[in-house]
């Protein structure tokens, strides 16, 4: 890959980590409605298990982010 769609690539993962905070809150702040309006379902709490995959996705997308930033540091350093 050039350097030009390595930089694309970067600003792809980094908008997604906008996006999956985004998400991640939604689904922490609909659960904690639902558990102050006292409503304990499967649906109540089904959000968190969302956010749950989201996080451990962004975990890998983090270390795609680091992966990409150490061939482009080596690129910049021959």
């Amino acid at each position: 890959m050039g350097d030009d769609e390595l930089a694309m690539r970067l600003k792809k993962i980094r908008n997604y980590r906008v996006l999956d905070a985004f998400v991640v809150g939604m689904t922490i702040g609909i659960t904690l409605f639902g558990i102050i309006q006292g409503h304990y379902a499967f649906f109540t709490f089904f959000p968190l298990v969302i956010g749950y995959f989201i996080a451990r996705n962004s975990k890998q997308k983090k270390s795609q982010e680091a992966e990409i930033l150490r061939e482009i540091a080596s690129r910049k350093k021959v």
